[in-house]
């Protein structure tokens, strides 16, 4: 690996196939979103969304690279529901 990146930027998150894992994934997105509007994005880790979804932070650390990966779901997703 290159010495200027880190190990997140290689890892490749999932993408949620069974109903477990869109279960999962739902939980997190829905935590991140409510902890963004409440608490504001830069005051926020993604500790804090595994936590208030109930998962590990390995499970979050599995469809996301990092916190700013999750917002830029919860962006995306924002956008599409606003169309």
């Amino acid at each position: 690996m290159d010495q200027t990146q880190s190990p997140a930027s290689k890892h490749t998150p999932r993408r949620p196939t069974q109903a477990r894992s869109i279960q999962t994934y739902e939980k997190i997105m829905g935590a991140g979103e409510k902890l963004f509007i409440r608490d504001g994005f830069h005051n926020i880790l993604a500790d804090d969304i595994a936590r208030e979804a109930g998962v590990s932070v390995g499970s979050f650390y599995s469809y996301f690279k990092d916190k700013r990966h999750a917002g830029s779901h919860h962006r995306k997703r924002q956008r599409l529901l606003k169309r």
